[in-house]
């Protein structure tokens, strides 16, 4: 960092990386959204990392429904076959159609 001299780190894990954090940054923000979410858009995304946070992809038991769950991804994730709807495709490709659709400028 610039201003106090710390290393930074990289918060990102990368395909074939185990990643240095134990919990994402922002944890219990990501707990509380995925709660409330009636809808989850995965973008670019194998999956493989995410997969492991159970918490994140609500069984569908108790009082919350089960959310919703789009993927846009050029490969196989380990959540195709729970998505109500699976886009082989690029993203910016899918979202400039999303754009236009909704009369976004980009």
């Amino acid at each position: 960092c610039e201003e106090c001299g710390a290393k930074l780190r990289d918060t990102i894990v990368h395909f074939g990386e185990k990643g240095a954090l134990d919990m994402p940054l922002n944890w219990a923000g990501a707990i509380k959204a995925a709660g409330e979410a009636d809808a989850i858009v995965c973008l670019g995304t194998s999956l493989k990392v995410l997969k492991k946070y159970r918490c994140l992809w609500r069984s569908g038991k108790g009082k919350q429904p089960k959310p919703r769950l789009y993927i846009v991804n050029l490969q196989y994730t380990p959540k195709d076959a729970q998505a109500e709807l699976k886009i082989n495709a690029h993203c910016d490709t899918v979202m400039m159609t999303v754009a236009k659709e909704l009369g976004l400028q980009v």
